[in-house]
C-alpha cells in the first residue's frame, strides 16, 4: 500500500457554523485547494490513519479559540456517522500566543503562526474507506467565524 493524503481548503465565510470539507474537485478548483477527483468520494479504497486540521496562518485569535471551544469534526460516510470528535484533537502544527512583549512587540498583542506542538488525531484503529462511496467530512463551531479564515483538512493513510 502506497501513503496517501486527501486535502481539502475550506473559506469558512462570517455567516457559517458547519463548514463541509472535500466538496471540491481538483478539475474545478485547483490543486491548491484540493486533489480529489469526485467531490465526496475517494477515487481509491483508503485506510485513514491520521485526520489533520490546519488553520491558516492568519487566523484571528478570537477565531483560532472558536476551533477549541465547543467545536467538532464529524466524518459520515453513505450518511452514517463513521467518527465525530472534538475539533482539538485534529489540530496540527499552529499555536495562538497571547499577551504583549514577552516575545511579542509592543504593538502586537497576539498573533498566529507555525509551530511543531500537534500532530492531528491518529487513529488506534484505522478507518476503511471505500472508493466511490459518499464521504462527508464537517467542522461544526458552535459561533461562526469573525473573518473569512482557510482552513485545511487532510486525511492521512494509505491506498492501494
Amino acid at each position: 500500500m502506497a501513503d496517501k493524503v486527501y486535502y481539502d481548503v475550506v473559506a469558512t465565510g462570517t455567516s457559517n457554523t458547519t463548514h463541509s470539507f472535500f466538496t471540491h474537485t481538483e478539475k474545478s478548483n485547483g490543486v491548491t485547494v484540493t486533489n480529489l477527483t469526485e467531490a465526496n468520494k475517494l477515487d481509491k479504497d483508503f485506510v485513514l490513519k491520521r485526520l489533520e486540521l490546519i488553520p491558516a496562518s492568519d487566523i484571528t485569535a478570537a477565531d483560532a479559540l472558536k476551533l477549541f471551544e465547543k467545536a467538532m469534526i464529524e466524518i459520515k460516510l453513505d450518511n452514517q456517522r463513521l467518527f465525530i470528535a472534538p475539533a482539538p484533537l485534529a489540530l496540527t502544527d499552529a499555536y495562538v500566543a497571547f499577551g504583549s512583549n514577552g516575545g511579542l512587540t509592543s504593538s502586537q498583542t497576539d498573533q498566529t503562526g507555525a509551530h511543531a506542538t500537534m500532530n492531528g488525531y491518529t487513529f488506534e484503529e484505522p478507518l476503511n474507506i471505500p472508493a466511490n462511496t459518499k464521504l462527508e467530512v464537517d467542522l461544526i463551531t458552535a459561533s461562526a467565524m469573525s473573518a473569512d479564515t482557510n482552513l485545511t483538512m487532510c486525511l492521512i493513510g494509505s491506498s492501494a
